[in-house]
């Protein structure tokens, strides 16, 4: 089961076609068909949003993470192509706070594209 949304913002922000915005827990996964390959307006700029079909029904992918925004700016998702998408959560980074020593975290995903 996909996890959807719960907050005021993404019931606000919840298309006609009765979609939500996909706020997973780490190890979750989707397989789906690009419907949609659109922009969001954000307070923080603009972000890539991808809207699949998955047998759970309709959702949309924001990128608001850099390394999901990333790894869709290289595929170009198209309409009807089928992608499989993971989060695996916040991994350490190699990079570490020269001041503190703290390790840096990021959010990692994989999003892969099926040949059939």
């Amino acid at each position: 089961m996909v996890k959807r949304a719960q907050n005021a913002d993404t019931q606000k922000t919840a298309a006609a076609d009765g979609s939500s915005a996909w706020r997973p827990e780490p190890g979750e996964e989707f397989t789906g068909t690009v419907t949609k390959v659109g922009v969001y307006d954000s307070d923080y700029g603009k972000v890539p949003v991808i809207t699949y079909d998955t047998p759970d029904g309709v959702i949309r992918v924001y990128a608001f993470h850099r390394a999901l925004e990333m790894r869709l700016r290289e595929m170009k998702p198209r309409g009807g192509e089928i992608h499989t998408v993971k989060y695996f959560g916040k991994v350490d980074s190699k990079n570490v706070d020269e001041e503190t020593g703290e390790v840096f975290q990021y959010h990692k995903y994989s999003v892969t594209e099926s040949p059939w």
